[in-house]
């Protein structure tokens, strides 16, 4: 449960390429004692494909290292019925959020939040 902004996005390919590393971004995530998930992320124009702009809303279970959204209502990319799998890196006040490449695509994409509240 708790709040965090975004502060940095780095994708790679599956080789380890950098594709981008962006501390330019902006961004709130949250997550609600009920189980609820906010999210909204703003990247500037210059992210592949447009793959992490946008907002959702929807609910979240937790299996160990693994946080898993279930949207309910989002934009493109995060449509309405998506499963978001993410493997989460906990350490202090930071988050660690790591996303499974899209199908059909060879990038990964690391988000590094702080904690707010």
């Amino acid at each position: 449960m708790g709040t965090w902004t975004l502060h940095r996005i780095e994708i790679t390919r599956t080789t380890g390429v950098r594709i981008l590393d962006q501390p330019n971004v902006s961004g709130m995530l949250r997550y609600t004692a009920d189980g609820q998930v906010w999210v909204i992320l703003q990247v500037p124009d210059q992210q592949p494909d447009g793959l992490l702009s946008g907002a959702y809303t929807g609910t979240v279970t937790v299996d160990a290292d693994t946080v898993i959204h279930h949207v309910g209502v989002g934009t493109t990319p995060f449509d309405a019925g998506s499963v978001l799998v993410r493997n989460v890196d906990l350490s202090a006040d930071r988050t660690e959020l790591a996303l499974s490449a899209p199908a059909g695509t060879d990038v990964t994409a690391r988000l590094h939040w702080q904690r707010t509240a």
